[in-house]
């Protein structure tokens, strides 16, 4: 098995769990799969993979909120989803960094759908979510050794949350911000 759009290497997650034997590959590629599809879920984004695509947004008034984008080709709007029309000028986007936003400039507001076809997501992926799903990835590995979501130690019994608090405090800087 392979890992697919992994934010962690099999060769970092198997440095941390300090192991030099190739008996748990499988399991450890699926704890980084996991991890890394818990960092998008939780983000609400996608870090190194680009995906040139249209995507259709909801209009509010002179503003569409769009996910990160760059590169955009196209810019359509409809009130049906059915009918488009091609936008090629009255509209502006953020100057600096991947776009947001959209807003017009001119004429009325957009129409109730606004479609994009433009470079959307991707980048290099963050310091902070390779080391976050390092450590979660660790932690779905050893998860069959706590069984209940308890862990029995030395020190006595410790109830494991959900996601390792570590994880949150790295990737909730990277969420993307839900508007409206």
């Amino acid at each position: 098995m392979a890992i697919v759009e992994g934010y962690a290497t099999l060769d970092e997650v198997k440095a941390d769990l300090r192991l030099t034997t190739t008996v748990d590959d499988e399991r450890i590629e699926r704890a980084i799969e996991a991890a890394s599809r818990q960092i998008d879920n939780t983000t609400r984004r996608k870090f190194g993979a680009v995906a040139t695509e249209a995507r259709t947004f909801s209009a509010d008034g002179d503003t569409v909120w769009i996910d990160e984008a760059e590169n955009i080709t196209l810019v359509e709007e409809s009130n049906d989803q059915t009918t488009w029309v091609t936008v090629t000028d009255g509209w502006v986007t953020n100057p600096r960094g991947p776009v947001r936003k959209l807003e017009r400039t001119s004429g009325a507001d957009w129409r109730t759908f606004v479609r994009v076809t433009a470079d959307f997501d991707g980048g290099a992926i963050p310091n902070e979510a390779n080391q976050a799903c390092r450590i979660q990835a660790v932690r779905l590995f050893k998860r069959p050794d706590t069984p209940e979501g308890v862990l029995v130690g030395d020190f006595g019994a410790a109830r494991l949350g959900r996601v390792d608090p570590d994880v949150l405090a790295l990737i909730r800087p990277l969420a993307r911000k839900v508007v409206g």
